[in-house]
């Protein structure tokens, strides 16, 4: 939290944040409001998961990866865990009617 603060800060001298989570499996949850206005999310999302990567985290855990952190899966997770992934995915859904008209997992 601490290095994220800092790495916030020195981009969005005066942006709010907020981290909250679960002792017990470790999550982490972050909300940043970096400017008024349009938030610059893109930028927000490559810096915090750009840390969680440098941690060695993971950019998802108990609801699984869904469709925004999934550019960011590559961060936590070898060309040959994705290809696991959709391996699965497509066993226990091999018709891909659950989660109709999203990417892959």
């Amino acid at each position: 939290m601490e290095v994220a603060r800092a790495a916030l800060r020195a981009r969005w001298p005066a942006c709010e944040q907020l981290f909250y989570g679960h002792v017990g499996d470790s999550n982490l949850h972050v909300v940043v409001k970096a400017v008024n206005g349009p938030q610059p999310v893109e930028d927000i999302e490559r810096l915090v998961y750009g840390l969680v990567r440098d941690w060695n985290g993971t950019v998802s855990a108990e609801h699984g990866i869904g469709v925004i952190k999934q550019p960011y899966l590559a961060y936590c997770r070898s060309e040959a865990e994705i290809a696991t992934m959709h391996t699965l995915k497509h066993a226990l859904d091999p018709r891909g009617i659950l989660n109709p008209g999203k990417a892959g997992m």
